[in-house]
C-alpha cells in the first residue's frame, strides 16, 4: 500500500503526449487528484501544435515511442522553442542508453513504465 501524497496544480496545465489511449486515460485519472489541467497531444507533431499556440503549459509527460517523430526528437524541438518549459520522458521500453539519450535531447526527467505514481507526482512537484 502507499502512502497518499497530495498534490494541489489548480492552476497549472500539463500536456501528455501519449499515442495509446489507455495509456493517456491512466496518467489522466491519477493527475486528476491534483486538479491539474491536462491538455493531450496524440503525437509529436501535435504536441509541436499545441506548445506553438499554448503559453499556458507548465510541464509535459512525454512518451518515448510515438507514431511520427518519436518523444527524443519531439523534446528537442520543443526545447527550441520553449528551453525553460520541464519535459519527463516516460517509455515502456527498455531503451539503450534512454536515461542518457532523454538528457541529451533536452529531458529534465525519465521515467519507466509501469509509472510509480508517487515517484511521478515527486518529479512533477520539483518542477512546478
Amino acid at each position: 500500500m502507499t502512502d497518499k501524497i497530495e498534490y494541489n496544480w489548480k492552476n497549472k496545465t500539463v500536456l501528455i503526449t501519449e499515442d495509446l489511449e489507455l495509456n493517456y486515460m491512466f496518467l489522466e485519472k491519477i493527475l486528476s487528484q491534483s486538479e491539474i489541467k491536462v491538455i493531450r497531444a496524440k503525437d509529436g507533431y501535435e504536441a509541436l501544435q499545441i506548445i506553438k499556440s499554448n503559453t499556458t503549459i507548465d510541464i509535459i509527460l512525454m512518451d518515448v515511442q510515438m507514431p511520427g517523430i518519436d518523444g527524443f526528437e519531439s523534446t528537442v524541438a520543443v526545447k527550441k522553442l520553449r528551453p525553460e518549459l520541464p519535459i519527463i520522458l516516460q517509455t515502456a521500453y527498455l531503451i539503450e542508453d534512454g536515461r542518457k539519450k532523454g538528457i541529451q535531447s533536452g529531458a529534465n526527467e525519465y521515467v519507466e513504465k509501469p509509472i510509480n505514481v508517487n515517484k511521478l507526482f515527486a518529479l512533477m512537484e520539483k518542477y512546478l
